[in-house]
């Protein structure tokens, strides 16, 4: 009993110290981002930051991350990276099996948290406010914008977290700045981050190693391919690895 109640403990201190740790990651990082804008630094200084800082919360939150078949991903060429969405740490996930110029879209109530949402608008991230349509026109306009400017862009298609991992049905906006912008899709699937940090929780529940593995590449070039097309065919691939439908 006594020994558990240690255990406990001992989980409680280590999920405290990851926390703590990440919000010191935060504060740092967005002020080295704000000053790196305000100075017109290069772009390469930005990615190189925040590569660093999605490498820095993955440790605070015991996170090592196996990367698959990264030939489909080409870190010098623009492009959309879509991914299945069940948990907040995807995002540094996805930033660990990445090393090119890449940005993505958020909510809006993330530009509300102090150092965070300054360094997202330093650092050219997009919000967008969910139900809004006004709003969604503009961030896919802005998107395809930062695609013609040389930016990779990170997207969930699903749009929200899925609790357990399942599919949820997919949102177009992806797949229609793809057929405008004539920029590839890397379809990209991470392994069961719900487990460590689940929907609804704030702190992991333990740490581990995630697969994150680079499914294919969807080319709107070849055959000019319609949205929908473009849709089944990344959402074939999550199923064909092994994916189940909500």
């Amino acid at each position: 009993m006594l020994k558990e109640k240690n255990l406990r403990y001992r989980g409680y201190i280590k999920a405290l110290i990851g926390a703590l740790g990440v919000i010191l990651v935060f504060i740092l990082i967005s002020t080295f981002l704000i000053l790196l804008r305000l100075i017109f630094a290069p772009r390469k200084w930005q990615n190189k930051i925040i590569k660093n800082c999605a490498d820095l919360l993955n440790f605070f939150l015991g996170i090592n991350v196996e990367v698959i078949n990264r030939k489909f991903y080409n870190p010098d060429e623009p492009c959309l990276i879509i991914s299945n969405h069940s948990s907040l740490i995807d995002i540094p996930i996805t930033y660990a099996a990445t090393s090119g110029c890449l940005r993505m879209l958020g909510k809006v109530e993330l530009l509300l948290i102090p150092f965070l949402g300054w360094g997202m608008l330093a650092s050219h991230f997009v919000a967008v406010r969910r139900g809004n349509r006004s709003s969604g026109d503009k961030a896919l306009k802005t998107i395809t914008q930062r695609l013609k400017d040389g930016f990779q862009f990170y997207m969930a298609p699903e749009g929200t977290r899925s609790p357990k991992g399942h599919l949820l049905p997919f949102k177009t906006g992806a797949f229609r700045i793809a057929q405008k912008t004539k920029v590839p899709i890397i379809v990209l699937a991470l392994e069961k981050p719900w487990k460590i940090l689940p929907k609804g929780k704030l702190l992991p529940l333990y740490g581990g190693t995630i697969k994150a593995t680079f499914l294919g590449k969807i080319d709107p070039q070849d055959n000019s391919k319609t949205v929908e097309e473009m849709l089944r065919e990344a959402r074939h691939l999550f199923l064909k690895h092994g994916f189940t439908e909500s």
